[in-house]
């Protein structure tokens, strides 16, 4: 990592949600080598920098606990939904 470049952050929590419609609770990792995540799902914009995905079964409701840098919702609908959602952090 250049001397310029921020160390990602990580998150870790508890999130509580209710949702429109099924949703999974999607959280990114890294970043890590691209060896590391041979048949796992991951995300990259760059082809450079890569995120393994952890991803949460799909429900409407519920709570779960994470750990990334980075939370998201996802559905596979092409619809927009809604969510109330809380979050309590832990570190």
């Amino acid at each position: 990592m250049a001397p310029n470049e921020e160390e990602p952050r990580n998150y870790s929590g508890h999130i509580t949600f209710d949702a429109s419609e099924p949703v999974q609770v999607v959280t990114l990792l890294g970043p890590m080598d691209k060896s590391e995540l041979k048949g796992l799902p991951y995300w990259t914009t760059d082809d450079k920098t890569f995120y393994a995905l952890v991803m949460v079964p799909s429900k409407s409701a519920g709570s779960t606990m994470f750990s990334g840098n980075a939370l998201a919702l996802h559905t596979m609908y092409q619809e927009p939904f809604t969510v109330s959602y809380s979050i309590v952090l832990t570190k």
